[in-house]
């Protein structure tokens, strides 16, 4: 049985992705794995220079996104979990895919959309693609499973970092 000890986790902070990260650091507690969310970030108009890469994610609404969701688990959750922004240019399931072979994750969570179903699992989304291409095993969260996993509305769970957990 394969050691769980590295967890990579897409986040794009949809629903969908919340759903991931939440089941991420259910199981990444459970089996005392380090949990690492990875956002990658597309700034708006030119890339900045890469010093300044991190200051222009922080005050970006993604950036203010990742900083509540590792403040909602670092309240709430026993678990290692670390944020990650990588701006790209490059197709997001290339980038995915590229940091978890190269820095050798042990599972990929990834959320998936609605909009994606059955036809984007036989297509092209990004989580089917990152599914279809993982050399690692991969969870597919969809974005029910948030409000099926605490029977209460995801706009509720966002807003009470208790929910995180049960």
């Amino acid at each position: 049985m394969p050691h769980l000890r590295r967890f990579l986790v897409a986040v794009d902070f949809s629903d969908s992705s919340l759903a991931a990260a939440e089941l991420a650091v259910q199981l990444g507690g459970s089996v005392g794995a380090r949990v690492d969310f990875l956002h990658v970030w597309r700034p708006l108009g030119d890339t900045p220079p890469p010093e300044d890469i991190l200051a222009a994610f922080a005050s970006s609404p993604q950036g203010a996104q990742m900083r509540s969701l590792l403040e909602r688990i670092s309240q709430t959750a026993d678990v290692d979990a670390r944020g990650r922004v990588v701006p790209s240019s490059r197709d997001v399931p290339d980038v995915i895919l590229e940091i978890a072979s190269s820095e050798g994750y042990d599972l990929l969570v990834i959320g998936m959309h609605l909009h994606e179903g059955l036809s984007a699992i036989l297509k092209d989304g990004v989580a089917a693609t990152v599914t279809r291409r993982a050399a690692c095993p991969v969870i597919m969260v969809p974005a029910a499973a948030i409000e099926a996993m605490f029977q209460r509305p995801s706009e509720e769970i966002r807003a009470d970092p208790r929910a995180w957990v049960s």
